[in-house]
């Protein structure tokens, strides 16, 4: 069921989510939170996607972590003037925390994730991102696609290698949380919202299988709730290779005034 939040500034944010273990896996290594800051109204709102590393140890336990470090920190001494900076600081947390686990536990040894973010607040949308989880926008009839994967295939232009090998190449990460040092997120500053559009987060168990052409066609027509199980029904129907999770925030002007 969506959730509806009215923002600081007259912004009426209408969210929902679904995470589906898929059909090839036996268990979901997916996370996904959605958090409203402090205040009443809130002044913004902090989306989380994660998507643990396949093949490591804990992939669910680093996918969880990063979703919730993140928020705790990014909220952790109120509202922050600083939305890159902070956001920034709130990803290297998460990164140290899952190092530190997974240092202090043999069974966690290796764990890592990708993860990717967005602030909703008065002056747009805020993004950081790491791995291959993707943010798009949805406004006058267009998908925008705010995130570039960390992959390598993404590293080589579009024309220089072939199906199979760029296939290969886009399920081999570039960056994501878990390495012991400092992160390197590309973070996104404020893009500016339309007057009504939509912001989704997908993990790649989604766009692994289904083309951006029709993720725009599903948000466009239906509300956030219908849209994300359509989009995880529309995966598993063709085979769920992966765990597959959506989240989508509808924006469009509020009842809450300035305060």
């Amino acid at each position: 069921m969506a959730e509806n939040l009215d923002l600081v500034g007259g912004l009426s944010v209408s969210h929902a989510r679904a995470s589906d273990t898929g059909q090839q896996r036996s268990h979901n290594e997916d996370a996904v939170g959605f958090y409203a800051g402090p205040g009443h109204p809130a002044s913004s709102c902090l989306l989380v996607i994660a998507d643990g590393v396949g093949g490591n140890n804990a992939g669910e336990v680093a996918s969880l972590m990063a979703v919730e470090t993140t928020a705790r920190v990014y909220y952790s001494c109120g509202e922050p003037d600083d939305v890159s900076g902070t956001l920034a600081d709130a990803m290297q947390e998460a990164n140290d925390t899952i190092v530190a686990a997974a240092t202090a536990n043999p069974l966690l040894a290796g764990m890592a994730t990708t993860c990717t973010c967005a602030v909703i607040h008065s002056r747009g949308v805020t993004l950081g991102h790491v791995g291959d989880c993707r943010a798009y926008l949805v406004h006058d009839g267009r998908l925008e696609c705010l995130t570039r994967d960390h992959t390598l295939a993404a590293e080589y232009p579009d024309d220089s290698l072939a199906g199979e090998e760029r296939d290969r190449l886009s399920n081999v990460l570039s960056r994501w949380l878990g390495l012991d040092g400092e992160v390197e997120p590309d973070l996104r500053g404020c893009t500016r919202c339309p007057d009504e559009g939509t912001l989704v987060l997908v993990s790649d168990g989604l766009t692994k299988v289904v083309s951006d052409e029709e993720i725009l066609e599903v948000v466009a027509a239906q509300d956030p709730d219908d849209a994300c199980v359509a989009l995880v029904d529309m995966a598993n129907d063709r085979g769920g290779p992966d765990n597959i999770t959506v989240q989508i925030a509808h924006l469009a002007p509020g009842n809450a005034g300035d305060q």
